[in-house]
């Protein structure tokens, strides 16, 4: 069975599905494609999308209650903007974990990565066993290049790395698809997502799943779609 970690298909909530008959195709179509579960990852970004529990939880329902049944599963966590709103609601305890409770979806701006990243994140795992899922790795002008340097630092503080599918089928331009490619190839990377924004981007899902299995074969492909997902969604790391 495929998760689906990162998806914006909660209706009218973010910059993804506006209308619950775009919510329902992207659904079902990630279903075709075989995701039998989706982790819905509306955007939490203050002074754009300020996101709440309270603010998700009921457009979740209506969406769950108009499948009935007739699409994958799904539950929600969500996308955290790296600031101090984030860091507030994990201290607070109202970030919205995977539903697992061991770990967290985060991002950065593109150009720049935080200040003292290292350290938070030292500290989400020590303090408050809380992993940091790192979301579009490729999309990071860092990894921009043959030296992944400044990524591997982040890796070594304990992030997890979420690459876009739609990255490898291009989506994001010529650098993201290498970058990608060359996270794969250097086996960087942990696990992958659709970071499915409309009914659309499904076509796009399911070339970067095809480019997936031409890189690291159907097998390897397999696993990091289908355990590694399953171990982020129910939080089953060896550590946390």
């Amino acid at each position: 069975m495929y998760v689906d970690l990162h998806c914006h298909v909660v209706p009218g909530i973010d910059d993804g599905c506006r209308t619950m008959e775009e919510s329902l195709t992207l659904a079902r179509g990630l279903r075709d494609l075989g995701f039998q579960a989706i982790v819905a990852t509306p955007h939490i970004k203050t002074a754009s999308y300020d996101n709440r529990r309270e603010t998700i939880a009921p457009p979740h329902a209506a969406l769950v209650e108009s499948l009935a049944g007739d699409g994958p599963s799904i539950e929600f966590a969500a996308e955290h903007w790296f600031d101090d709103v984030y860091w507030d609601l994990l201290v607070r305890g109202e970030a919205l974990r995977y539903p697992g409770g061991k770990s967290l979806l985060l991002e950065f701006d593109r150009q720049q990565i935080p200040m003292q990243v290292e350290q938070r994140f030292f500290e989400m795992r020590a303090r408050w066993g809380c992993r940091p899922i790192l979301a579009h790795p490729e999309r990071y002008e860092c990894a921009w290049g043959s030296d992944f340097q400044r990524l591997g630092q982040l890796q070594d503080s304990g992030a997890l790395f979420l690459v876009d599918l739609t990255s490898l089928a291009g989506r994001h331009g010529r650098k993201a698809l290498r970058a990608a490619q060359e996270l794969l190839e250097e086996d960087m990377v942990y696990s992958l997502c659709s970071d499915a924004h409309r009914p659309r981007d499904v076509e796009s899902v399911a070339l970067g799943m095809k480019e997936l299995v031409r890189i690291v074969g159907s097998e390897r492909a397999e696993h990091l779609l289908g355990d590694r997902t399953r171990r982020i969604r129910d939080g089953r790391f060896d550590d946390v």
